[in-house]
């Protein structure tokens, strides 16, 4: 996705728009940091933060900062943004069992 051009057509289009930027990672993610959202008023939205929870909830608070014609910035952590609780991992888990030789 081109960004500022994205963006260009978003705001001739709409009047405005917000951006979700990946900022830091830490262990893995399913994007890289710069990864970036545009959303537009009425519920569009343009790339991807990786999708899943993270990404539905980034949507939805871009969507209301667009409907109170916010400008401020927002900082979340993946944990808080999913609704995990602090330390949860992410992923799936392997049940191992010892076998006996």
């Amino acid at each position: 996705m081109r960004v500022w051009t994205t963006i260009a057509k978003a705001l001739a289009a709409h009047g405005r728009c917000a951006m979700v930027t990946v900022a830091e990672v830490e262990g893995s993610a399913p994007r890289e940091p710069g990864a970036r959202l545009i959303v537009v008023p009425g519920g569009g939205f343009f790339g991807t933060i990786g999708g899943g929870t993270l990404e539905w909830r980034a949507l939805a608070e871009a969507q209301a900062a667009l409907e109170r014609g916010a400008a401020d910035p927002l900082r979340r952590s993946a944990s808080e943004a999913s609704g995990r609780r602090r330390g949860a991992r992410s992923g799936r888990r392997r049940r191992r069992r010892a076998r006996r030789r």
